[in-house]
């Protein structure tokens, strides 16, 4: 029956998909195994963010200052016959 039968791209996608699944399904049983120190990794990555932040190694700001008060715009529009 033709409406069984997939096309080679579908089974190299489906192949592909698999081993992708496969390799997630092994990291996630990794970090379950080891949850612990993942989540003391995450903690430490945060707050080892933050003080760079506070310290002013890493420079931040919300809202930067603007060079100049006006802003132009160009609009062109093609006529076509």
């Amino acid at each position: 029956e033709h409406g069984n039968e997939k096309s080679a791209f579908r089974q190299g996608f489906d192949k592909q998909f698999e081993r992708l699944r496969l390799r997630m399904y092994l990291v996630a049983e990794k970090l379950i195994k080891f949850r612990y120190a993942f989540i003391g990794g995450v903690i430490a990555l945060f707050m080892l963010s933050v003080s760079m932040l506070v310290s002013g190694i890493l420079k931040f700001s919300a809202f930067p200052n603007v060079e100049g008060d006006l802003v132009g715009c160009l609009v062109a529009k093609r006529f076509t016959a």
